[in-house]
Parts: C-alpha cells; sequence; structure tokens
C-alpha cells in the first residue's frame, strides 16, 4: 500500500516526495553484439522464414491488479477547473474548427497473416520513418517510399536466446543525440520461460546503418516473465519497464523499472542497468523527454480509475545509482472503468455483430516537454455500472503532480468508441491526439484530433479520419478474443518541432481480416520547416534575421549559404543570421548540419525586392483592387485602379494557413494574370503586397 510504501508530505502547497523502499538490483546485459540494417533486410529478402502463425497470448488469466489504494489525502492533487461538467459530457468549446487536414498520407505495413495483433509503433527523423511492429522492422521515406524492409525475428537473432520469439516492439527517435532505439520483449511462448528485453541503440541517425544490440535478462531463475514494455529517455537514461507475471500464469505480481546507462548503450560498451519492482503498479510509463536540461525521468501510471486518479513517480540521481521516489496522485473529477465488462472484445463495427479488443486504460506513451508532461490513455463510461463505451482522457501535469488540463474525446451518443491513443506535444504546446475510430456505423479506422496552444483549456478539436477502414475485421486465430491495437504511435518532426506525424491500424479491402498500419503527416508550420525569417520579402540592401527553429545538438557542424547574400556574423553557428542582399529576385538559403554518419540540410526561400525607399508611392487599399473573374477556374486577373510602382507579390494561402501559390510580377496595363496549377476548388485568401502595402481578398476555385 501507499502508505507503508512511500510517505509524501504536503507542506505550504509543495509536494515533497521521498523515496521508494522498491526492492532494487543491478546488472547488465548478458549478450550483445552489432548488426547492419541493410545487411539484416537484404539477407530477410532473400531467405524469407517460412509462414507461421503466432497465436496471441492467452491473456485472460492475466489480470490487470485491482484499482490501487486509495493514498494519503495529502498527495492527491484534483484538478482546479470551473469546466469540470464540460469534460464529463465531451463537449467541445463552440466554434472550434475541425482539426486540421492531413498534408500526406500513406500506407506503411500491412499483415502478411501471422500475428495478431501489430502492436504499431513507430518515429520520425528529418530523413525516414521507420515502422515497427510484431513481424517486421520498416524503413521508408518521408513520402511513404519503401526503402528497406527487415523480419523483427532475423534482426535480433544475433541476441535472442534459442526458443523464444520477440514481441511489443516500440521505438523512438532521440533528436538530440540523433539516435535511434529500439526495445522488444522476447520469451518462449509455450513455457514462458527465458523472459529477456531485447535493446537496440542506432550508431548514427541513419537507421540502415549500424545498431548495437543487447540482451538483457528479466528472471534469472526463471520464474517469471515480462510484458508489455514502455520506453523513455533523458539525455542520461533509457528507461524500460514491464508489467511481471508468474510463468504458472495469473495475474501481475507488480511492474518493474530498468534504468540504462545511455551513453554506454549508444556506446556499443554494454548494457549497465538499476532496476526497480513496483509490487502495486502496474503499466508504469516513463517519459520520452525532450528537454534537454531536465535530469530527472518521470513516470505515470493509472494510479484508481474509480476515483480519476493517476500517480506520479521520479528518477532521480547519479548516472549509475538512480533513486525512484513517488511525487503524487494527478486526480480529475472524471472517473472511469479500466476496461469493458469482463474484459470481453467491446468496440462493434460496421456490418458484423463480431466486435473488436479495446484493451484496458494503461498509459502507453509519455511526453516531457516545455516542463510539462503529457499522456493519453482511454477510459471506459459510464464511470459506474456496465461500461457501454469508451474514449480518450488527456492530461497536462506538472512535475509536482499537479494536473493542468484534462480533456477528453467523447461520443456517448453515437456512441464512439475511440481507444489505442498516443499522444504527441510539439514545441509550441499544440497537442496531437492519434487513435483508432470505431462504431457501428464505420468500419475500423486511424483518426486523430488537435488542441492548439491558443484553444481553451481541456478542449479537443472535432478529430479528423484520415484512414477509413475498408470493410471489417474478425481475426483471432483460434484464441477467443478479435484482437486489435495494442497501442500506436504519434510523434513530433524534428524538423521543426511544430509538425505532427501519426501511425494507426486499419483494415484493407483485401485480403479479408488483415489488418493494415498507415502514417498521416499533419503540417502546422508555416512556410518550408526549420528555417524562418522575419521578413520575407526583403528590401535589397536591408538587414533580414535568418532564424533556425529546430534542434541541433552539441557538437554539430552548422554550415549556411546564403545565396550572395552577406551575414554578420558570417554564417557561423545555429543562432540568428543576420543577412542582407544586393541583388533582388528569390533566395534559396540552407543550413546543413553535420556529425559523424548524419548530414541534414534544411531549406528556405527569401525573396529581395527592389527598396520602396527609394520611389514615390501611391497608397493602395482594397478598393483598389479586383479579382476577376470571381469565382474562378484556378486562373484569373488582379487589377489595379492605381498606379503601382513596384513588383507585386501574390501568395495564395488555404484556409489551413498555408501557403499553396507564390509569385512575384511586374504589373502591365494595371494588371496581373495569375494561373495556379492544381490547386483544388475551394476557397483561399490571396495576400497581395503592393506599394508597401499587404492586402487581402477572398478567392474562389470553383473548378478546373
Amino acid at each position: 500500500m501507499y502508505l507503508k510504501r512511500v510517505l509524501t508530505i504536503a507542506v505550504a502547497g509543495l509536494c515533497i516526495s521521498t523515496i521508494s523502499t522498491a526492492q532494487t538490483s543491478t546488472g547488465s546485459e548478458i549478450k550483445k553484439a552489432d548488426v547492419n540494417f541493410t545487411e539484416v533486410a537484404d539477407y530477410s529478402a532473400a531467405h524469407p522464414l517460412p509462414f507461421k502463425r503466432r497465436l496471441p497470448f492467452d491473456e485472460s488469466t492475466e489480470t490487470e491488479p485491482v484499482d490501487q489504494p486509495e493514498p494519503d489525502p495529502s498527495s492527491v492533487h484534483l484538478i482546479n477547473r470551473s469546466a469540470a461538467r464540460a469534460i464529463s459530457t465531451g463537449v467541445t468549446p463552440e466554434y472550434l474548427p475541425v482539426s486540421a487536414a492531413p498534408a500526406d498520407t500513406f500506407e506503411s505495413t500491412k499483415s502478411n497473416g501471422e500475428d495478431i495483433p501489430p502492436d504499431t509503433h513507430g518515429d520520425v527523423n528529418p530523413d525516414y520513418l521507420v515502422t515497427v511492429i510484431n513481424s517486421s522492422i520498416h524503413v521508408q521515406n518521408r513520402h511513404g517510399g519503401n526503402v528497406s524492409l527487415a523480419d523483427i525475428n532475423t534482426f535480433w537473432t544475433p541476441v535472442l536466446p534459442a526458443g523464444t520469439a520477440p514481441f511489443d516492439p516500440k521505438i523512438i527517435y532521440d533528436p538530440n543525440y540523433k539516435r535511434w532505439v529500439l526495445v522488444t520483449d522476447a520469451v518462449n511462448q509455450t513455457t514462458m520461460a527465458t523472459s529477456t528485453i531485447l535493446i537496440a541503440v542506432s550508431e548514427t541517425c541513419n537507421p540502415k546503418g549500424t545498431w548495437h544490440q543487447y540482451a538483457v535478462p528479466v528472471d534469472p531463475t526463471g520464474a517469471s516473465w515480462l510484458d508489455f514494455p514502455n520506453i523513455g529517455m533523458n539525455s542520461k537514461w533509457v528507461t524500460i519497464t514491464g508489467n511481471m507475471f508468474a510463468n504458472t500464469r495469473g495475474g501481475a505480481t507488480g511492474a518493474v523499472v530498468y534504468v540504462f546507462n545511455y551513453a554506454s548503450l549508444m556506446s556499443g560498451s554494454g548494457a549497465p542497468f538499476t532496476k526497480f519492482s513496483e509490487t502495486s503498479s502496474f503499466t508504469l510509463c516513463p517519459a520520452v523527454t525532450y528537454d534537454v536540461t531536465q535530469q530527472n525521468m518521470f513516470l505515470l501510471e493509472v494510479g484508481n480509475s474509480g476515483r480519476g486518479q493517476l500517480h506520479l513517480w521520479k528518477i532521480t540521481g547519479p548516472v549509475g545509482t538512480p533513486v525512484i521516489a513517488s511525487v503524487g496522485n494527478p486526480a480529475t473529477t472524471q472517473h472511469w472503468q479500466n476496461s469493458g465488462p469482463g474484459g470481453n472484445d467491446f468496440a462493434p463495427q460496421l456490418g458484423t455483430t463480431n466486435l473488436i479488443d479495446a484493451g484496458d486504460d494503461r498509459i502507453t506513451r509519455v511526453t516531457y516537454r516545455n516542463n510539462y508532461l503529457w499522456c493519453a490513455h482511454t477510459v471506459f463510461l459510464p464511470a459506474t455500472g456496465t461500461a457501454t463505451w469508451c474514449s480518450i482522457m488527456w492530461w497536462q501535469i506538472d512535475t509536482l503532480a499537479n494536473p493542468v488540463q484534462n480533456g477528453m474525446i467523447n461520443d456517448p451518443l453515437t456512441p464512439g468508441f475511440f481507444m489505442y491513443p498516443s499522444l504527441a506535444v510539439n514545441a509550441n504546446n499544440d497537442v496531437l491526439i492519434g487513435f483508432s475510430d470505431l462504431s457501428s456505423l464505420i468500419y475500423p479506422s486511424c483518426a486523430y484530433a488537435l488542441h492548439l496552444h491558443t484553444d481553451p483549456s481541456d478542449s479537443m478539436r472535432p478529430y479528423v479520419v484520415y484512414r477509413n477502414g475498408q470493410t471489417n475485421y474478425f481475426q483471432n486465430f483460434g484464441s477467443g478474443k478479435d484482437r486489435w491495437g495494442d497501442y500506436s504511435a504519434a510523434c513530433v518532426d524534428p524538423i521543426n518541432n511544430i509538425d505532427f506525424w501519426t501511425i494507426q491500424e486499419t483494415v484493407p479491402a483485401s485480403p479479408l481480416n488483415y489488418w493494415d498500419t498507415w502514417w498521416a503527416y499533419i503540417k502546422l508550420s508555416v512556410g518550408t520547416p526549420g528555417l524562418g525569417a522575419s521578413n520575407n520579402p526583403v528590401d535589397a540592401n536591408f538587414n533580414d534575421t535568418i532564424k533556425f527553429n529546430g534542434i541541433i545538438p552539441a557538437g554539430t557542424v552548422a554550415t549556411w549559404n546564403f545565396n550572395g547574400g552577406t551575414a554578420v556574423p558570417p554564417g557561423t553557428g545555429t543562432g540568428n543570421q543576420l543577412v542582407q542582399w544586393s541583388t533582388t529576385g528569390w533566395k534559396i538559403i540552407t543550413l546543413t548540419d553535420s556529425v559523424p554518419g548524419c548530414t541534414v540540410t534544411y531549406t528556405d526561400s527569401i525573396l529581395v525586392s527592389a527598396s520602396a525607399a527609394v520611389k514615390p508611392v501611391a497608397t493602395i487599399s482594397a478598393q483598389d483592387i479586383q479579382v476577376a473573374p470571381n469565382p474562378n477556374n484556378g486562373t484569373f486577373d488582379i487589377l489595379f485602379t492605381k498606379p503601382v510602382s513596384d513588383a507585386v507579390i501574390v501568395k495564395l494561402l488555404d484556409m489551413q494557413g498555408r501557403v499553396v501559390y507564390a509569385d512575384q510580377f511586374t504589373v502591365v496595363n494595371n494588371s496581373v494574370p495569375i494561373t495556379t496549377n492544381n490547386l483544388p476548388p475551394g476557397v483561399y485568401l490571396a495576400s497581395i503586397t503592393v506599394n508597401g502595402s499587404v492586402i487581402t481578398q477572398k478567392i474562389t476555385i470553383a473548378s478546373r
């Protein structure tokens, strides 16, 4: 119980955590190896493994522990929110627009008929997307093109214990160290013996190159095994957690936390760890920490669904001697149940009476960014009686366990079944939640919803379905459960720390009863990611500030090219660059950052205009400009009723604020002809820069 295990004292409104009495041990890997991913992929293609269906684990006896006992009241931090009633009904604040449409979507990896569920996960770096599922590791370019595909069993062969198979893969990309970190667990799926954690860290940012692999034994006595690993990292540690079960089956016996020396993993020298065992915990989830100054590791778990409580933990101390402590219990007024009735298949789908497994309320991803912790999880509602639908709850929490925001994606009327969420938060504190969308009216589909930092607290914009399921799904390999999930992934684009990606599970049209996985790219940034100018256009011989908005870790060599511009200082470092050009026209600027094994180039374009100060100009307003015809088919004229003394710059922006067309013109006969290419029908805003003024006009492209 908490009161026996952790003493938490509240002093003057602050939460002071004390060290947990969790069982602690240390150790290291039993086997390590280096593998080249491209070689593994080539071997997998040349030597495909024979078809073999792998039965999903029978989880009917692996029961989740009952809700944790009520903690000391001084450790409970109830959200202070006057609008608590809104969250319980799922009502979105009025007038919030729908979440931004995806800039791109494409298929990642489709079922080969061997594994259910896929356990969909992935991440992105400036060059590649990597998807991991129970059967494979798939590298794609950022437009969905296939780069490399490796069988996951073959990938782990150098360190995989005999008679075991890997499962539950998860991967993260660390933009600070520019490394990929992959974890799976492995076990003999008949005897449940030889339970092992498998860890791989890429040698560079290139996932096609060398990976350092490690095998870490879970229980040297062979009496128990680990399930459902979660992964987190900061600048000091890679932290991996899991739930422990006896080999004889039965309920969980607690959770374990492995804290690895990150520098050692990256160097290939070994995997020394400190292990904490928390017998009252279940699915502790460590934070993926993007703030390099945060030296502590935070973990969250669901504490008590019936009381609306989470449980926050913190790991502190030197790299080799970490200490774990309880911080407190974030709480909300909205309570929930931790699963559907009896843990049976729960979510309906169109065209069949077969239900789909909706999992439970565990947390599978925690993000630490901008001094806050963020997470999302499935909740089953109503909170009492028989649960009849499931929704998504999301949290923003400070490091003292105080909830800052707590919202829901909820549709009790249809009802909608929203499950297996993943949350990402960008540099602006915008939030994206990706999830599976099911109901009796649709096939299982991929969806996401956005909360922008300018939106009302706790709110979530109406969601977007970016990939509709093509048919219904039932596949259990005789196990009794129509498995789905068990999780998904959402991530922030490291090019600019603004845009989002998410990968979710859906159903293809064929083969029947196969699953599929799809990526979505959601672009929130304006202009080309990575670089930005304080003025665009800029007058010739006037200074312009060029700013890099991405992450460049220490030790990176940064090289700028200003396309004929002169910089002060002369294009060094990654700080703001003061640049001016003596000639007019479009200028392509680039920033190339390099570390051993990795080179990334960011680009942007700047329009340099003749200085308006050298010419007298007429003041032009919206009444002096006419667009004709309007509506149009994408070809139209901009007409001026006053003299134009300089070049005219025309930009078209879509309703998401994205620039979809830009060009510079010389006015002839008081007119500028515009011909757009491949813009879909819709309403656009024309931003017209003329005689030093910026005029906005609405333009409708009706058809082509």
